[in-house]
């Protein structure tokens, strides 16, 4: 996506209405009557994105000091399937993807975290059940 600002747009009982300043000069420039194409993305939430860093965090803590949060991110990317691939000679190259906030939108980030939830429970903290986890990350992201 570019450098530019979102056009942020609200749903009101008769449609969608600018709501933030890139929207308004955005609508000024339609005329009326005119069609314009959308796509419809719901922008990421912040809460959730420190959701996400607070299980990574909580899952190095508990590996010990020699891991980082980003360490362990990169993990459950791989695991979930997160990632970018490369055709080689040699064969296929995988990493991990990017989940920077103008690279997915709120439903796509929102089925990657159920992922790594199954993933963490799986790999790191098998016996664990993924409710179980998410409810523990969101008293220590409200603490």
């Amino acid at each position: 996506m570019g450098d530019e600002p979102p056009l942020l747009f609200k749903r009101t009982l008769t449609g969608l209405v600018p709501d933030n300043g890139p929207a308004r000069e955005a609508m000024e420039a339609v005329r009326p009557g005119s069609v314009v194409r959308v796509r419809m993305v719901k922008p990421r939430s912040g809460p959730h994105n420190r959701k996400f860093w607070a299980l990574m965090s909580a899952v190095a803590d508990a590996l010990g000091e020699s891991v980082t949060a980003e360490k362990v991110a990169k993990v459950v990317k791989l695991r979930t399937g997160h990632v970018e691939v490369v055709k080689t000679a040699e064969g296929i190259l995988e990493w991990p993807a990017s989940i920077a906030f103008d690279r997915m939108d709120q439903g796509e980030f929102s089925r990657f975290y159920e992922r790594a939830l199954v993933v963490i429970c799986n790999d790191f903290l098998p016996g664990v059940a993924p409710g179980d986890l998410r409810s523990q990350i969101e008293e220590l992201v409200a603490a």
